[in-house]
């Protein structure tokens, strides 16, 4: 419920006949003067409404003649159809997805922009309408972890054996789902030990080439990501 600090007789509102959940919003001050009635009004009177509603919803409103009262020939901003323009080439399989939004992520957090979610949440009603392109409900894990090998491959010198020391917190990131991270980076030649550690912040790695076991091979060193302790 959007409440307005220049509304009359707000406070205290009674929503016990409202089921479910009510959460209350403060609507910023510039957008208070801002309503439904005036939108429609503008429209029927073929005035300019950019500066109240965004470009695109706008030329929708014109396009299909909406918010017009009778007679339905008043003057209008001239129409034309609404076009959307791609650019970026949307990949088709799913590696080919998780790789592209693993550069846009770090792209945008690197510029200060938080990333909230990414995907769709799944459901019936995704499944039966889903037309064409990749999809995987854990979408944002397997981005994450492509990041994380990204960062790891970075820190690596030549093939051999390291170790890389993550926060608790990302060591199944840091594994990759089914431990692909750990295969991908034996198939390039580096044999990685994971190690937990409190002191690296979230999102980030530290890598040693001094140590002496092999995740999975041998005994398991205390903290060690090898597969047996991941499975316990």
């Amino acid at each position: 419920i959007f409440r307005r600090s220049s509304g009359e007789g707000e406070e205290g509102r009674d929503y016990s006949a409202i089921t479910g959940q009510t959460v209350e919003l403060q609507l910023p001050t510039h957008l208070e003067s801002i309503s439904s009635t005036l939108i429609r009004d503008a429209v029927d009177q073929g005035r300019d409404i950019s500066n109240l509603i965004d470009s695109a919803a706008q030329e929708f409103i014109y396009l299909h003649g909406l918010y017009l009262r009778e007679p339905q020939d008043k003057p209008l901003l001239q129409a034309e159809d609404l076009t959307f323009h791609r650019f970026l080439q949307l990949p088709e399989e799913l590696p080919e997805a998780v790789e592209l939004c693993a550069e846009l992520l770090e792209m945008f957090e690197g510029a200060g922009v938080r990333v909230i979610r990414m995907g769709l949440h799944p459901g019936r009603e995704l499944e039966e309408r889903m037309a064409a392109g990749p999809y995987h409900q854990a979408l944002r894990q397997f981005v994450e972890s492509e990041r994380l090998l990204r960062r790891i491959v970075e820190e690596l010198g030549k093939p051999g054996r390291y170790e890389v020391r993550v926060n608790p917190r990302d060591i199944s990131t840091a594994l990759g789902q089914g431990k692909e991270n750990l295969r991908r980076l034996s198939e390039m030649g580096y044999a990685v030990t994971f190690t937990q550690d409190e002191n690296v912040e979230r999102g980030r790695v530290k890598v040693s080439s001094t140590f002496s076991k092999v995740a999975g091979c041998g005994a398991e060193p205390r903290g060690l990501a090898t597969e047996r302790s991941e499975e316990a």
